[in-house]
């Protein structure tokens, strides 16, 4: 049962089974669809950049962001090299309508990071 939940969850994203959802944004990893009662975001995001993943939901946006910091130092015959690399994106999507900011969850699964927001009524 599970195993079909995620399945699913991983055919929308993939944008299959989407007939159902009103497409609102769709770029970079990130596709926003509005349901009945709720906006549903869906960020696909690698493992290893999981911990630097944010999101900030306001009263009809929604931001997300992604960083990464590297650093590599080798040594040889006396010389150091050191390396730093930083980088990271950031999107901000706004809504047709105001959402219920306190209500709002999130679950990651399958590299994929869904933001549930529900419509405030």
């Amino acid at each position: 049962m599970e195993e079909d939940k995620e399945k699913k969850e991983l055919e929308i994203y993939q944008g299959k089974n989407l007939l159902r959802e009103k497409v609102l944004y769709k770029s970079r990893g990130i596709i926003v669809t509005e349901l009945k009662d709720s906006y549903l975001a869906r960020v696909h995001i690698l493992p290893e950049a999981k911990n630097n993943f944010k999101f900030k939901t306001r009263k009809n946006s929604l931001e997300v962001s992604i960083s990464k910091k590297a650093e590599r130092k080798e040594e040889d015959d006396g010389y150091l090299f050191m390396e730093r690399i930083e980088g990271g994106m950031s999107s901000s999507i706004y809504l047709d309508r105001d959402i219920n900011v306190e209500k709002v969850k999130s679950d990651y699964r399958n590299d994929i990071m869904t933001i549930t927001m529900p419509k405030k009524k």
